[in-house]
C-alpha cells in the first residue's frame, strides 16, 4: 500500500494533481488548509480514496481528527493546530498515544518534521505550496501488511 500526503496547499493543485498521476497512489491524505485543493485532485481520479481534515484557514464540519486503520497501520491525521503544534508536539503525541496510533500525521508548520518517540512516528510532510524552510515537499508511506516507512519527499 502506498500512501500520499499533502499538507497546507492553499490554493495550488499543481503538484498534487501531477504527483497523484504519477505515484499510483492507494490512498491520498490532505492535512488541511484549503480542504477544496483535495477535491480537486479527487474530481481527476475518481478511484483514488482520499482523506482529508480542516486545517485552520478551512471553513468545514468535517471532523479535524480522523483515525484510518489499514494494512496493520493506525494513523491519527490532524492538522495540528487544534493540538498547538507550533508550540509544541505533546499534545498531538497524547492523543496519538490515546488512539493507539503507530503515526501521528499533521501539518499547521509547513516544515517537514519526522520524530520517532518509542513506538509513535510524528510525521508533518512539510507544504506543498508554501514551505516555512527550504522545497516544496510531501509525504509517502509505504506499508504491506508487517512493516511500514514513512518519508519526506521534495517536490521538484
Amino acid at each position: 500500500m502506498l500512501i500520499l500526503i499533502f499538507s497546507d496547499s492553499h490554493g495550488r493543485t499543481d503538484a498534487m494533481l501531477s504527483l497523484a498521476a504519477v505515484r499510483c497512489a492507494d490512498l491520498l491524505i490532505h492535512l488541511g488548509d484549503n480542504q477544496r485543493d483535495v477535491r480537486a485532485v479527487a474530481r481527476t481520479m475518481p478511484d483514488l480514496p482520499v482523506i482529508s481534515v480542516p486545517g485552520n484557514c478551512d471553513f468545514s464540519r468535517d471532523p479535524p481528527v480522523v483515525t484510518h486503520s489499514s494494512e496493520n497501520l493506525t494513523l491519527l491525521i490532524t492538522h495540528g493546530h487544534q493540538h498547538r503544534v507550533k508550540s509544541g508536539l505533546g499534545g498531538l503525541t497524547a492523543a496519538a498515544r490515546a488512539a493507539k496510533a503507530q503515526i501521528a500525521l499533521f501539518g499547521h508548520t509547513h516544515m517537514p518534521h519526522h520524530e520517532d518517540t518509542g513506538g509513535l512516528l510524528l510525521f508533518n510532510p512539510g507544504s506543498i505550496a508554501l514551505p516555512r524552510a527550504g522545497p516544496r515537499t510531501y509525504g509517502l508511506i509505504e506499508a504491506d501488511g508487517t512493516r511500514w516507512a514513512a518519508r519526506v519527499v521534495p517536490y521538484n
